[in-house]
């Protein structure tokens, strides 16, 4: 459960730190402020997988998914700032 959570704060922490005037991706800049919703749904997708993938006999991809996705939204934020 740790594993979602710190997922989840890193990535919304680089969605909440993104600033137009730095950003280099230009699907980020076409979509404006509705980049942070789409960052949440995305971080709601990959923990719905995340969450599946307990279930089943591949629930050792659940722990490398989260902690790319971590080092992710960590490195995404830090760059923000």
């Amino acid at each position: 459960m740790a594993g979602i959570v710190f997922f989840a704060v890193a990535q919304l922490a680089d969605g909440l730190t993104y600033s137009p005037l730095r950003e280099a991706n230009a699907l980020v800049l076409t979509l404006g402020p509705a980049a942070l919703l789409a960052k949440v749904l995305l971080v709601c997708a990959v923990v719905c997988v995340a969450s599946a993938l307990s279930e089943t006999r591949y629930r050792w991809v659940r722990q490398p998914l989260l902690f790319i996705g971590s080092v992710v939204g960590l490195v995404g934020t830090l760059t923000n700032l």
